[in-house]
């Protein structure tokens, strides 16, 4: 079994980081694109192009032009955890929209052999779900690509650190409803196993994301976010590469905010004030919200700010507008907190998000993944209605598992006969319902597994290919 292993002193990067390249992706739309072009890069390192996303057509575009690139980035220095030997840190500046920094975190300690893995499939997989395959395909430059609405008057000043490539390919770790007051030592349990789980991927491009509700109490503070966010899972918003949405928790935090468009919502400030520049703010359609895609290796990953039963008109079109601009990727997982299926007993179905279904499952989308029910769950494809669908189907995860753990039972979905995995206790002993989910993407494909933060077991595993 993994033994988790908490790393609390700070060490700084090692000199041979290694950085891909960041590319920002446009939208499109009626409105004249702005551009921004990169000056040249070292000699030794070819000069990325950077394109500033375009405002969606119900938004007018100021230029937007990218000041000259430095010949050398300042490394940030990462605490509260180690840092793996090749670390590789892009920071991609943008006023006001928040930099996407995707950074390698991975040193060699091979995971022990005697691990255990218990199965815990309540039904079948069928004959049809493909072997995951441990070959490694090439990875290709990462590029992580906000595409959301500039707030008024942007400016785009890229910084870029020339470097080879990672050559493995990229990992991303799911997580959800993470932690409060009385949740911090199982909070740190999932990130301390994070931590080991990117010990064992050298030269590996990885991201940790979260499907929200980053903070848990009722009414969250800015002090709260501070005291047990921040020392848990702060560790990866300080490394660069935690790419959270907002839950239900985060917007009921402390303190009102005002929308772009003038708009007072009377709470929410805590988790803006708190993440500022990390906090993924876009400006959608004059509405701050956490709406943005990026892409990591061949994959097109979409996250949503639709963090309630009631579907968000501006988050539908946006994912609809960024799925047919990224028609051309091959695979595709989109994220937000609210499930439209749920078994859990504490939340359940909210059919009134089935649009996005209808959307995702008209663009190919493979893989759908949210929080919000403290449990695991996955359910074979999908199709809108909730209902099996191998060919065309979205693979959809329940991933509230970040540490919270408050709510066990059942409830019988409309998908429930397409469930194939329910858990909102952990065995073999009923342990708390905390880990995470790792996924390896390939070009075509995605490995995912189910690791148990008490005890480092693998619960359930497989691979999603791409339709």
């Amino acid at each position: 079994s993994i033994t988790p292993t908490p790393t609390a002193t700070a060490s700084p990067l090692p000199s041979s980081t290694s950085t891909p390249t960041t590319t920002v992706s446009p939208i499109p739309s009626t409105t004249p694109t702005p551009t921004a072009t990169a000056s040249q890069l070292p000699s030794a390192t070819p000069s990325p192009s950077v394109t500033a996303s375009p405002l969606p057509s119900s938004t007018s575009t100021p230029t937007a032009t990218a000041s000259p690139i430095p010949s050398t980035t300042p490394t940030p220095t990462a605490t509260a955890s180690q840092l793996p030997s090749s670390t590789s840190t892009p920071t991609l500046t943008a006023s006001p929209i928040p930099s996407i920094t995707p950074t390698l975190t991975a040193t060699a300690s091979p995971l022990p052999s005697s691990t255990s893995t218990p199965t815990a499939t309540a039904s079948p997989i069928p004959s049809s779900t493909p072997t995951p395959t441990a070959t490694a395909s090439p990875l290709p430059s990462t590029t992580l690509t906000p595409t959301a609405t500039a707030s008024p008057d942007p400016s785009f000043t890229p910084t870029w650190t020339p470097s080879p490539a990672p050559t493995n390919d990229p990992i991303i770790f799911f997580v959800g409803d993470l932690v409060s007051v009385n949740s911090v030592s199982r909070a740190q349990a999932v990130v301390d196993l994070i931590h080991e789980l990117m010990s064992q991927h050298p030269n590996t491009q990885m991201l940790v994301a979260s499907v929200g509700d980053n903070e848990q109490e009722n009414v969250p503070t800015i002090s709260d976010y501070e005291s047990y966010f921040g020392t848990t899972y702060g560790t990866f918003v300080t490394q660069g590469i935690f790419m959270q949405v907002r839950g239900n928790h985060d917007i009921q935090s402390e303190g009102s905010y005002t929308d772009f468009d003038g708009q007072v919502h009377e709470t929410g400030a805590a988790y803006w004030d708190y993440f500022g520049e990390d906090a993924h703010m876009f400006n959608i359609d004059g509405k701050k919200l956490t709406d943005y895609s990026y892409d990591l290796g061949t994959w097109h990953i979409v996250a949503l700010d639709q963090l309630s039963g009631n579907l968000h008109q501006r988050t539908l079109d946006f994912l609809t507008t960024d799925l047919a601009f990224h028609s051309s990727s091959t695979c595709q997982m989109v994220y937000w907190h609210v499930p439209t299926y749920s078994s859990g007993a504490a939340h359940g179905d909210k059919t009134s998000l089935i649009p996005l279904n209808q959307v995702e499952y008209a663009a190919g989308v493979d893989i759908q993944l949210n929080g919000h029910d403290h449990d695991y769950q996955r359910f074979f494809p999908i199709n809108p209605d909730g209902v099996r669908d191998d060919e065309l189907g979205i693979t959809t995860f329940i991933v509230g598992i970040g540490g919270e753990d408050s709510s066990t039972g059942f409830q019988t979905s409309i998908a429930q006969a397409a469930s194939a995995v329910y858990l909102d206790t952990f065995p073999p002993d009923a342990g708390h319902a905390i880990g995470v989910v790792q996924f390896t993407l390939h070009a075509g494909s995605a490995d995912y597994i189910l690791y148990d933060a008490n005890d480092g077991s693998i619960l359930d595993q497989g691979t999603v290919v791409c339709h």
